[in-house]
């Protein structure tokens, strides 16, 4: 099969140089890397492998300029808008449409609409008189959804911006709430070191309040202030969770 004839099939064959990606032909580019003391991601020039080298398929070619075909469709490697004129269809609105202002755009889009309407119960009418000419109304069909289909992609810019606000909102209000949530915390422990301190405050006093007798007595009352002072953090922990 010639080569445009393979490229134009609508399943081409993979490319005949597939077959030199072999582990051993992989290992010998990865030793001429090495010895030319590249790095992984810099690129090997090809003048530096032998012409008759299959070391030569392994390496990317530049990148591709102009146009390509895949599948019987030709596509360009440079993004266009392409406009109706260009692909070879009537245009049906003013081109003053096209601008940035959308409010021309919505009336042309629901003329297109009454008119695809009415196309459509032509066609029904057409197919109970003579149906030997549908094809011409469903070729008048086809260009005014080309047209309508062509307006509402000039929605696209502003769909993306709308989207980008949407997902800026959406963080910023996620911002929001985990500040609120760190507010809320650090109001909770300020009231717990002002609870730990009234408590510990109330202690001291009770023991300034209670002198001890004896050695052993105030063993006694070190214990149960100690029990006390216990009793009341975990009280403190309790109330603050």
């Amino acid at each position: 099969m010639a080569a445009n004839e393979e490229a134009s099939s609508a399943w081409p064959n993979p490319p005949y140089f597939y077959t030199h990606f072999t582990e051993e032909n992989l290992s010998a580019l990865r030793a001429h890397r090495q010895l030319l003391n590249l790095g992984t991601n810099d690129p090997i020039p090809k003048e530096s492998l032998p012409r008759d080298s299959p070391l030569q398929f392994l390496i990317p070619p530049p990148p591709a300029t102009g146009d390509w075909w895949s599948f019987t469709e030709q596509w360009s490697v440079e993004e266009r808008n392409v406009d109706l004129e260009y692909a070879g269809i009537e245009t049906l609105y003013d081109q003053e449409v096209e601008e940035p202002s959308g409010a021309q755009r919505l009336v042309e889009l629901r003329r297109l609409s009454k008119s695809l309407l009415l196309n459509f119960l032509e066609l029904c009418g057409l197919m109970s008189l003579n149906p030997q000419l549908f094809g011409v109304k469903l070729k008048a069909i086809e260009v005014i959804l080309f047209n309508m289909h062509h307006l509402i992609n000039q929605y696209r810019p502003h769909q993306a911006r709308e989207t980008l606000c949407m997902m800026m909102e959406e963080q910023l209000q996620k911002v929001r709430k985990e500040t609120e949530d760190n507010r809320e915390a650090t109001r909770k422990v300020n009231e717990a070191l002002v609870k730990a301190s009234a408590i510990a405050q109330q202690v001291r006093e009770e023991e300034m309040r209670e002198p001890a007798e004896s050695e052993r007595d105030k063993e006694v009352v070190e214990k149960e202030k100690a029990k006390k002072r216990d009793a009341q953090g975990w009280k403190l922990i309790a109330e603050s969770i």
